[in-house]
């Protein structure tokens, strides 16, 4: 009897210790795991802190490649830049910025001021481009006006209440927003194609039409202050505007200026009836201005603005947008620095422009630029290093305001295409996208992981960079692996 009993007390203390074993076991096996998700958690985010670190450093490798640029375009040029830069290569580990497509037919730089500004656009203007229904067109200003109106963003018009628009009818179709985020969307896509081979006119929905960035500085071509003929006039300024203009020239615009019903339109018209030939109105325009405001509201760009944008201004047809299109391209340096050569080219009559002077300009200085940062392996005998699929994408309004860009609009497109899925698996629920941030200086990067060191196997910067925006810590020298793109 002892001897079972004994046998029945070892059996149990085997599977006692067996049981004890298993559940050590077991709890080992939890924590390893536990602390292999934690590491992978924190690896992954890590990651996704470093990606988007290094795409704000995307961002601001490419708008010191606009900074550089700055005196072309307040000439009225249009700035070139290469669409993928190398930012560091270490020997495991290289990073690429890249411009995405962004604009109709696959543009890479888009400039702001060639899109209607939408704090000022009416139903009637929106309906004149064509691309646009009454319906649609209404919808859209009742939609700001829920908003609040003022500098709207256009994106914002997606969450306006029982006014907001769709998603389909801000960006065009939903496969067109996922092919946008695609580096080769514009030859991988025959839509693209189609885009591409119809001269640069298509708008796919409203985003392509509207802005809340229409504005540029009150200087001239050379950078210099406009100067402003409203308020007292006294010595400086008519020795200013006789050495501007011409000698006499004060003596008109002055009595005008002081009229009870003083615009800018009849200090214009005042000068103008003594200088008729449009050729002389490009010193007037370009370097006076109505007031001392420090910048210029609202005015499309006549150089780069779709024929759908031109038909907004009026008087501007079918026929006269399609010979602005035409004509622009080969403008001579001197007319790009000023609308004028509307006239010149019989396009609009003197009266006719009058009209629509203080609404027109040659240049856009806030451009539009979308960033994909890989990180990808280092190459061994290609130019730019392999992906691996690991990516962020950022959307940026570069303003070359000033000497020193800065990053007007910035946000995060990490999730884009996402959305669209969704909004197109379910085209009746309303989807919001988030609105712009808050407007970030350039210059100033924000804190992130410390990231690997810069190589020396780059390019000379270009000659102009001590006019572009510090360069993150770490950043060094950009290196052009890919032909420019306008």
């Amino acid at each position: 009897m002892n001897v079972f009993h004994r046998r029945d007390r070892r059996g149990f203390v085997l599977v006692a210790v067996l049981v004890v074993v298993a559940c050590t076991v077991l709890v080992a096996t939890g924590i390893v795991f536990l602390v292999r998700g934690e590491v992978a958690g924190t690896v992954n985010a890590t990651d996704s802190m470093r990606l988007r670190a290094a795409a704000w450093r995307g961002v601001q490798a490419f708008a010191s490649r606009l900074a550089s640029q700055r005196e072309r375009v307040l000439a009225g040029g249009t700035p070139t830049i290469e669409s993928s830069i190398v930012l560091w290569e270490v020997p495991d580990e290289g990073v690429t910025a890249r411009l995405l497509p962004i604009g109709p037919d696959g543009a890479r730089l888009v400039p702001e001021a060639s899109r209607i500004e939408l704090r000022s656009a009416t139903v009637e203007a929106l309906v004149a481009t064509g691309a646009i229904s009454d319906e649609l067109a209404e919808r859209t200003i009742a939609a700001r006006g829920a908003l609040g109106g003022g500098a709207v963003q256009p994106d914002a018009l997606l969450a306006a209440g029982s006014t907001s628009l769709s998603p389909e009818e801000l960006y065009g179709p939903l496969e067109d927003v996922r092919l946008a985020l695609d580096e080769d969307a514009d030859v991988q896509s025959g839509a693209a194609l189609e885009r591409l081979l119809d001269g640069g006119t298509t708008v796919r929905g409203l985003a392509d039409l509207l802005t809340a960035f229409s504005e540029e500085p009150a200087l001239s071509a050379s950078g210099e202050r406009r100067i402003a003929l409203d308020g007292a006039w006294d010595t400086t300024r008519r020795d200013a505007v006789d050495a501007l203009l011409g000698e006499g020239s004060a003596a008109i615009l002055e009595p005008v200026s002081k009229a009870p019903d003083a615009h800018y339109a009849a200090m214009f018209a005042a000068w103008r009836a003594k200088h008729p030939d449009p050729k002389e109105w490009l010193t007037f325009l370009d370097g006076t201005t109505a007031n001392a405001s420090p910048l210029l509201l609202g005015r499309l760009d006549v150089l780069h603005a779709s024929s759908a944008a031109l038909r907004s201004l009026p008087g501007i047809d079918d026929e006269r947008a399609a010979r602005i299109v035409r004509e622009r391209e080969a403008l001579p340096e001197e007319s790009r620095r000023s609308a004028a050569w509307l006239v010149e080219r019989g396009i609009v009559t003197a009266e006719e422009f009058a009209v629509i002077f203080e609404r027109v300009t040659t240049r856009s200085v806030l451009w539009r630029i979308r960033v994909a940062v890989t990180f990808g392996t280092t190459p061994t005998t290609t130019e730019a290093p392999e992906p691996t699929g690991r990516s962020a994408v950022l959307e940026a309004v570069v303003d070359l305001s000033s000497k020193m860009p800065r990053i007007a609009f910035l946000r995060d497109l990490n999730g884009l295409d996402t959305v669209a899925a969704l909004a197109g698996d379910a085209p009746e629920r309303t989807i919001e996208i988030a609105t712009a941030r808050d407007p970030i200086d350039a210059t100033i990067p924000p804190p992130a992981p410390a990231l690997p060191p810069i190589t020396e196997a780059t390019t000379e910067r270009d000659p102009d960079a001590s006019s572009a925006p510090t360069a993150p810590r770490g950043a060094g020298r950009w290196r052009r692996t890919r032909d420019a793109a306008e």
